[in-house]
């Protein structure tokens, strides 16, 4: 089992302005799996993610909460997305 897959999340506000500290939950099967903060950049990396249907909750006091899915696929190839909070 190969669990090489990175997933990369860039949060901004409308201004483009990176969001630090917004709170990040990876979903799998209706469980979270992982809960990170974005950094300074409003970035956020999440290893070792392989073959399979995620879903994405980001939430930040005074920005609208943001859903979202997303698959990786088999060749574990990595999935990068910006968001606008």
């Amino acid at each position: 089992l190969d669990d090489d897959g990175q997933y990369m999340l860039t949060l901004v506000d409308p201004n483009n302005a990176p969001i630090e500290g917004a709170t990040v939950k990876l979903w799998k099967n209706g469980a979270v799996l992982r809960t990170a903060l974005t950094n300074a950049q409003g970035v956020v990396i999440m290893d070792g993610l392989c073959k399979g249907e995620y879903g994405v909750s980001v939430m930040k006091t005074g920005y609208q909460t943001r859903e979202f899915q997303f698959v990786i696929g088999p060749d574990c190839a990595p999935y990068s997305k910006s968001l606008t909070l």
